[in-house]
């Protein structure tokens, strides 16, 4: 189990650039077996593979403590939803880099976990070259059960209705999935990062009252991140 939540104040300034454009995100429901849904774009992920780790694990951290659906998410796991369209200049750029990156992710799902999850991978594909050899890289990784709960979707406007339709027979209905691949949840990345940032201040004990103006103590980069600078 994890000694301690993590919370935003224990990322980087160099994070919370790829966490404001959506790169990782908890969303707010969960599917019809009660699992959390974490919603990754990798065009926003930085170049640091280790921003990219803690951004991941905070997403983690986000499902399991303090969230709307924490109880459920320790007991049923979690969903992996994500758009593997090309990366345009991060760290993905570099095959190596890329493996590394999801050896990491292996390694911490299978021995760090204090739950059940990623139960299932959704990932749409543009289907360019780097995108399919990529996905083959990640197949090689990915243990033999886990390869059998990866599906991949055609990330196209034409397949949108067919894509939602396989979705939901997953368990995944279009409220719950993401605008930007057809489904009906608008996302607002500010109001729920100011929301988690509050939720976690107040699980720490953190008195408001006391400390006005506690907004500028923030970090430069969660300051600008919330519209708060």
């Amino acid at each position: 189990a994890f000694g301690r939540y993590l919370s935003l104040l224990d990322l980087k300034e160099e994070d919370y650039s790829s966490l404001v454009l959506g790169a990782v995100r908890l969303l707010p429901q969960s599917d019809d077996a009660g699992r959390s849904l974490i919603f990754k774009q990798m065009r926003y992920f930085s170049r640091s593979v280790y921003t990219m780790h803690r951004l991941e694990w905070y997403m983690v951290h986000a499902a399991v403590f303090g969230g709307e659906n924490s109880e459920q998410t320790q007991k049923n796991g979690f969903v992996n939803l994500g758009i593997l369209n090309h990366p345009n200049g991060n760290a993905f750029d570099s095959f190596s880099e890329a493996r590394r990156y999801i050896q990491g992710l292996k390694h911490d799902t299978e021995s760090a976990l204090p739950m059940r999850g990623p139960l299932a991978l959704h990932f749409f594909t543009d289907n360019n070259w780097f995108i399919t050899s990529l996905v083959e890289r990640i197949l090689d990784i990915l243990k033999r059960d886990l390869r059998l709960r990866l599906t991949m979707y055609d990330f196209s406007e034409e397949e949108t209705e067919a894509n939602l339709i396989d979705l939901g027979i997953c368990g995944i209905q279009r409220e719950s999935v993401p605008a930007v691949i057809g489904g009906y949840m608008d996302d607002n990345m500010q109001a729920f990062l100011s929301g988690r940032l509050k939720k976690e201040l107040t699980i720490a004990g953190f008195d408001f009252k006391a400390n006005p103006g506690w907004e500028k103590q923030l970090p430069v980069g969660l300051q600008t991140l919330l519209n708060l600078s």
